[in-house]
């Protein structure tokens, strides 16, 4: 049925398709549908509503998890009228389920029913990204200039020669900015201060030519930081966009421990990837990329959890947003779990603490 719709609608929208089903009261054609389709766009949220709606009016439970199933590839947030809806279809069940708002502490388990979250990223899916990242950087069809795998090949010789592997990576051009045009050596030493602190390991720095030298010229830089804490500073001898491809290669060949500091959105760099592993580039980022608030020098440490939908034997964990615009951020769930999005931030920025847990 499925195949002869597509065939019928052809020029219509996945959406189309979906939204006809909603307003023809045809669940049948939407679990077909949703089942079948391989698009990574997400839906509109007023479609989620709908197909909520749709599976509590017409008694199709199956409606909703193929549609929770859909919300977890496309790694997109509930929000405001879905997650109203969504409250409904578990009150309307045989076997109600609960539906609470909840929030997932730093280290993935849901206050609502202590169940932990899956990890962001198995080793397997690490190295599979680094891998990929590597073999980006080497190809010629992305123009990467001599001078990059110059610097990288020095990078690599550096993280091999450590004795002890490093916690954290700095992307010290990015994190020294305070404004469009000004820089500050000392906010850099602000951050190195309290990773050191806190880590509990050696912090890399990496640098441009003339940020470092900036460093070496003032004593107070580096007689500021106890010598307790370990740092190191490695200084890139490119002028390029493409120098936090350093900061990305030299936290993922550390290890899946290691974090990066920096407020870099990093768009070009999961460009450069096929959509798998961009994906994968998506939740390490979420996962491992710590941020500064410009104007504190607080640093926002992300969860070590996956931020999209999950399911369990009990249930889901869903991330939402009840703002009526959603893009992604960091930590916000569905007590069926999933990452909450704002409009003014990136993936990687201000973790935030709703998500909604959905249990029989």
């Amino acid at each position: 049925m499925v195949e002869q719709m597509q065939g019928r609608l052809r020029v219509q929208s996945q959406s189309s398709v979906l939204a006809m089903a909603c307003s023809e009261r045809d669940a049948d054609l939407a679990v077909e549908f949703l089942a079948s389709r391989q698009s990574p766009q997400p839906l509109p949220a007023s479609l989620v509503r709908d197909l909520v709606a749709l599976s509590r009016e017409t008694g199709r439970p199956d409606l909703v998890e193929q549609l929770l199933g859909v919300v977890r590839e496309t790694r997109q947030p509930l929000t405001g009228d879905g997650v109203a809806q969504l409250r409904l279809w578990a009150a309307s069940q045989p076997q109600p389920y609960t539906c609470e708002l909840t929030t997932v502490s730093s280290s993935g388990v849901c206050t609502n029913c202590q169940g932990r979250l899956e990890k962001a990223l198995t080793e397997g899916d690490h190295q599979k990204l680094l891998r990929a990242v590597t073999e980006a950087v080497h190809s010629e069809g992305l123009g990467f200039s001599p001078e990059l795998i110059s610097n990288l090949s020095r990078l690599q010789k550096r993280l091999s020669a450590v004795s002890s592997p490093y916690k954290v990576v700095v992307d010290g051009l990015n994190v020294s900015r305070v404004s469009s045009k000004n820089f500050s050596v000392m906010q850099v030493m602000d951050i190195v201060n309290q990773l050191t602190g806190t880590v509990g390991g050696p912090v890399l720095v990496v640098a441009r030519k003339h940020l470092a030298k900036e460093m070496d010229q003032l004593p107070s830089f580096y007689s500021s930081v106890p010598r307790s804490h370990d740092f190191h500073v490695f200084t890139t001898h490119i002028n390029e966009i493409s120098d936090d491809i350093c900061v990305i290669y030299a936290a993922l060949t550390t290890g899946r421990h290691c974090y990066i500091v920096s407020n870099d959105h990093m768009s070009d760099n999961a460009s450069m990837l096929g959509p798998e592993d961009a994906k994968l580039f998506s939740i390490w980022q979420a996962s491992r990329q710590i941020t500064v608030q410009p104007t504190t020098v607080n640093l926002l440490y992300p969860g070590d959890y996956s931020k999209s939908t999950q399911a369990s034997e009990e249930g889901w964990h869903i991330p939402i947003s009840l703002s009526s615009k959603a893009t992604p951020t960091n930590d916000t769930w569905l007590v069926d779990g999933r990452r909450r999005w704002n409009e003014d931030e990136d993936v990687s920025h201000t973790p935030q603490p709703d998500w909604l847990c959905l249990r029989r």
